[in-house]
């Protein structure tokens, strides 16, 4: 006998699911949706907050891996082009702060 169980678990069948109407949509446009305040994506900590060139040197330390947590803002820093990023100044990957924070995992998702 076939078994045509999904999930994780194999806790479903495709009998679970029903097909969803085709004039469902999302858009906080919409009545009746709205938009969740998850929190701030950036910057978590005063540290985030650096000068293109700085960032650029520590990019290239950590062979291009915080470009990933990269992104510009148009305001200035020290009179020079900021950008905001979210690693760790010792290791190029996200810092703790950062990684408690649910919006650093939803716009990667999203």
């Amino acid at each position: 006998e076939k078994d045509d169980s999904v999930g994780v678990w194999n806790e479903y069948t495709l009998d679970d699911f029903v097909e969803p109407d085709s004039n469902i949509t999302f858009s906080s446009m919409h009545v009746g949706c709205a938009l969740i305040e998850l929190d701030r994506y950036a910057p978590v900590v005063k540290a985030d907050r650096k000068t293109e060139f700085i960032f650029g040197m520590k990019d290239f330390l950590f062979a291009h891996e915080p470009a990933s947590w990269r992104f510009d803002v148009a305001e200035k820093l020290n009179g020079q082009n900021q950008v905001v990023d979210f690693t760790d100044d010792t290791t190029g990957s996200p810092h703790a702060s950062a990684r408690a924070n649910t919006a650093m995992y939803v716009n990667e998702c999203g």
